[in-house]
């Protein structure tokens, strides 16, 4: 297991990322009930197996 500090930024990669790749499973802390708030920013590309 690894962590990061918090405020910091990371990118994870998906399962569709590519044959030979792992893909990162990611569990945040909860927060609900505390005031704090998380930003999450997803972004999709079109998957590999539909372009070729």
């Amino acid at each position: 297991m690894q962590r990061i500090a918090t405020g910091a930024v990371a990118l994870f990669k998906g399962q569709e990322f590519g044959p030979g790749h792992r893909a990162c499973l990611h569990r945040s802390p909860p927060i609900e009930g505390s005031g704090d708030k998380r930003l999450v920013l997803v972004i999709d590309t079109p998957a590999r197996h539909l372009h070729g």
